[in-house]
C-alpha cells in the first residue's frame, strides 16, 4: 500500500467511527470523539504507527490515579488511561500501520476500544454516538491455539506453553524480572493478553499506590502499547501489559512489536515501580511532581 493510499484508508477509517475528521497537517486528523459527550482528539501517523490521543477534562485528584490503573486491566482492546499532561488524564490508543490489509479494522477497532473507554472514564453506559463502530469482534482462534509458539518464533523470541494453559516469554530486559504470560484475559473466547507482573500491593501505603499510579500513567502515555495496571482480584498485582489485536488474529509482527514495547517499557519501569512502593521515596516522587 502506497504512503498516499494508506493516509487514505486512515481518514476514511476513522470517519467511521469518529466525528469531524479533518485533516491536520501531514499525517494528521483532527477528530471529535462523541459518546454522550464531545471530546476533541488527535490522530498522528508516523514511523509506521497510528496514535490516537484524546485528552480528558478531569482533573487529576488523589485518588483518580490508582483507580484508572484497576480500570486499565479491564479495558478491552488498545484503549488506555495515561497522564495526559501534568494535570489531566487521557486516552491513548497505538496502531500499528504495516501498510496491509488489516490496516482499516485494527484502526476499526482501536475506535471500538476508545469509545468503550471513555464511557468507563465517564462513569457511565456506553452510549450511541451515532456513528458508532461495531461491537469488538470474535476471535476466530478463541477455540483454539493460533499457534503462539511458532508465532513468537518468527520474530525471534521463545514462547512456551505451561501446564496451566498460560504462554511463558523472557522479555529482552537482561537483569531484571522479565518474564511475561500470554494468556486470554477472563478466560476462552477472550482477547489475549501479555503481562508482567511488577509488585504485589497488598501493604502498600496510600503515598506509594499515588507514586506508582501516576508513574506508569505517565510512563505508559510516552510509550507505545503498554498500559500500566493494576489486578481487580486479591491479591492486587501491579502490572505491565499489552493487549493482542483479535480478528484475526495477532500476526508475527504484531506480536514482535508487542513484546519489543513490553520489554521497553520493563527497562524504564521495573525499579522505578519497586523503588516506589517504598513510602520515603514515593514521597520524594510526589514532591517533585505537581500533584501535591
Amino acid at each position: 500500500m502506497t504512503p498516499n493510499r494508506t493516509e487514505q484508508v486512515i481518514g476514511e477509517t476513522l470517519e467511521r467511527w469518529a466525528s469531524k475528521v479533518k485533516p491536520a497537517g501531514p499525517g494528521r486528523w483532527s477528530f471529535d470523539l462523541v459518546n454522550g459527550r464531545r471530546l476533541p482528539g488527535l490522530a498522528t501517523w508516523r514511523e509506521d504507527w497510528l496514535e490516537l490521543r484524546v485528552p480528558f477534562p478531569n482533573r487529576l485528584t488523589p485518588e483518580l490515579p490508582w483507580a484508572l490503573l484497576r480500570e486499565n486491566s479491564a479495558l478491552r482492546g488498545v484503549a488506555r488511561f495515561v497522564r495526559h499532561d501534568e494535570r489531566r488524564i487521557g486516552l491513548v490508543g497505538d496502531v500499528a500501520i504495516g501498510g496491509h490489509e488489516l490496516t482499516a479494522s485494527r484502526i476499526e477497532a482501536a475506535g471500538t476500544s476508545l469509545l468503550s473507554a471513555e464511557a468507563v472514564g465517564s462513569g457511565k453506559a456506553s452510549k450511541s454516538p451515532g456513528k458508532a463502530p461495531p461491537p469488538f469482534p470474535p476471535d476466530p482462534a478463541a477455540d483454539g491455539d493460533p499457534g503462539w509458539e511458532r508465532i513468537g518464533e518468527e520474530g525471534g523470541w521463545r514462547v512456551n506453553k505451561r501446564d496451566d494453559g498460560r504462554y511463558a516469554v523472557e522479555l529482552d530486559a537482561p537483569g531484571l524480572m522479565n518474564q511475561a504470560f500470554l494468556e486470554r484475559r477472563g478466560g476462552r473466547g477472550e482477547e489475549p493478553v501479555i503481562s508482567l507482573d511488577l509488585l504485589r500491593a497488598a501493604g502498600l501505603s496510600p503515598v506509594s499506590r499515588r507514586a506508582i499510579a501516576l508513574f506508569l500513567l505517565g510512563l505508559t502515555g510516552r510509550l507505545r502499547s503498554v498500559r500500566g495496571a493494576v489486578t481487580r482480584e486479591e491479591p492486587e498485582v501491579v502490572r505491565l501489559e499489552v493487549a493482542l489485536p483479535v480478528a484475526p488474529a495477532a500476526t508475527a509482527p504484531e506480536l514482535d512489536l508487542a513484546l519489543e514495547a513490553l520489554s521497553l517499557a520493563c527497562r524504564l519501569g521495573s525499579r522505578e515501580v519497586k523503588a516506589l512502593g517504598q513510602e520515603p521515596l514515593a514521597r520524594i516522587y510526589l514532591a517533585h511532581t505537581m500533584e501535591d
